[in-house]
C-alpha cells in the first residue's frame, strides 16, 4: 500500500497487494487489484502468471491457461513460466498438450535433475512408470525423489519397494509433505490410509487454501488425477469444506 501511495501505477505491487487480499479472504479487493495490474501492465508476464494462477485456484483452467501462454510469450526463457503452463494444463487433464510443453523445458534446460516433479506425476499418470522411474533416479535424495519413486514403483508392480520409497518419504517429510502422501495412498488405492493423511495435512496447513500444506496447495487437491479415488468417496466433500473453512479463519485472523 506504502508503494502504491508513491505510484499508483505500479502494476507488481497491485497484484502483490490482490494475493495479499486473496489469502486474508477479501476476493473483491483482490479482484480489483488483479484488473488494475493487468490494465495497467497488459503484457507484464509476472501479472500475467500470478493472475493465471488465480484462476486456476478458482478451478478457471481455461482463462488460466490462456494467460499463462501470453505470459510464456512474453518470457519464452522463463523456466518457471513454461514449467506453470504445463501444470495447468496437467490439472486441467489436457495431458497430451502438458507433455509438450514439459517436454519443451528441456530446450530451456535439459539438466535431468532440475526437471520438476508434474513432469514425474504425468508420466505417472499416462501409465509410464518406467520413465517416471528413471527421472526419480535423476534427482537427489529427498522429498520429490521418495514421492515418485513410490508411485512409479507401485505403478511397476513392485510394492515391497514401493514400500520403503514410502516409509522413506513419510520419514523425510513428515508433516509437511501430508498430502503428496495422501495421493500416494490414494494411487495404490488405499483411501482410508489417504483420508488419514489428508487430515494431517490440514491439521498442519497454512492460510486459506492457497497454499495448503507443505508442497500442496489445497486447491490442487480438488483437480489432481492420482487422488482421483479419494475424490469419489462420498466423504470427501465434508473434508474439503471442513479443511478450507479453518485454514481461511485462520488466516483472516
Amino acid at each position: 500500500m506504502r508503494a502504491l501511495t508513491l505510484d499508483p501505477t505500479l502494476a507488481e505491487a497491485h497484484v502483490r497487494l490482490a494475493n495479499y487480499y486473496r489469502v486474508v479472504g477479501d476476493p473483491r479487493a483482490a479482484d480489483e487489484h488483479r484488473r488494475k495490474a493487468l490494465a495497467l501492465e497488459p503484457e507484464n508476464p509476472l501479472v500475467l502468471a500470478m493472475y493465471a494462477s488465480t484462476l486456476a485456484a478458482d478451478g478457471q483452467f481455461g482463462q488460466a491457461i490462456e494467460m499463462q501462454r501470453r505470459a510464456v510469450q512474453a518470457e519464452p526463457l522463463s523456466r518457471a513460466t513454461r514449467y506453470n503452463l504445463g501444470v495447468f494444463l496437467y490439472y486441467a487433464g489436457r495431458m497430451a498438450e502438458a507433455e509438450r510443453e514439459m517436454a519443451g523445458l528441456n530446450e530451456i534446460d535439459p539438466v535431468p535433475q532440475l526437471m520438476p516433479e508434474v513432469h514425474g506425476m504425468l508420466l505417472v499418470t499416462l501409465g509410464r512408470h518406467d520413465e517416471a522411474l528413471e527421472l526419480a533416479a535423476a534427482w537427489p535424495e529427498g522429498a520429490d525423489r521418495h514421492y515418485l519413486s513410490a508411485l512409479a514403483l507401485d505403478g511397476l508392480g513392485r510394492r515391497g519397494e514401493a514400500d520403503a520409497a514410502l516409509r522413506r518419504l513419510i520419514e523425510f517429510g513428515r508433516p509437511a509433505e501430508s498430502y503428496r502422501i495422501a495421493e500416494v495412498y490414494a494411487h495404490r488405492g488405499d483411501v482410508e490410509s489417504s483420508f488419514v493423511w489428508l487430515r494431517e495435512g490440514a491439521a498442519h496447513a497454512r492460510y486459506a487454501g492457497w497454499r495448503g500444506n507443505g508442497r500442496r496447495p489445497l486447491w490442487v487437491l480438488e483437480y489432481s488425477p492420482l487422488l482421483e479415488r479419494t475424490r469419489q468417496d462420498p466423504r470427501w466433500a465434508a473434508w474439503y469444506a471442513a479443511a478450507r473453512g479453518p485454514v481461511r479463519q485462520a488466516a483472516a485472523g
